[in-house]
């Protein structure tokens, strides 16, 4: 299960591009290279299994307020689509056992808004 998150930017105009790169890095490519690390290694030994990446809800019904982080979770959303097509065909073709899945959760009581409004304080900027 790949599960990562950072919550910083906001706008798709007002957030900076180092940061917009710090989000997608976290909430996007965090999971993609946890998948290209692991995914060979079962397909390998022949494991079954289900590989699950965290989503979000946000990365679905994008509600304003922060286009950066559902931007980075709706890549996730069609890039973990994208993994269950090619590993479907593997199963089709070549007997291949696992699976891929997207966790879509609700809204979660976690502390990342709290990281966010952290890191925001330690950039000394409001709209980070």
């Amino acid at each position: 299960m790949n599960n990562a998150a950072v919550q910083l930017g906001g706008g798709g105009i007002s957030t900076s591009m180092d940061t917009f790169h710090k989000v997608f890095d976290v909430n996007t490519l965090g999971p993609i290279h946890g998948c290209q690390a692991f995914v060979p290694i079962m397909q390998e030994k022949g494991m079954d299994g289900l590989i699950v990446n965290t989503g979000s809800k946000q990365g679905i019904t994008a509600p304003p307020g922060n286009l950066t982080y559902n931007v980075s979770k709706a890549a996730l959303k069609t890039w973990t689509e994208g993994l269950e097509h090619e590993l479907m065909k593997e199963r089709m073709n070549n007997g291949g056992k696992l699976y891929a899945a997207l966790l879509i959760p609700g809204w979660v009581n976690t502390s990342i808004h709290l990281k966010e409004m952290r890191a925001r304080a330690l950039l000394g900027k409001q709209g980070v």
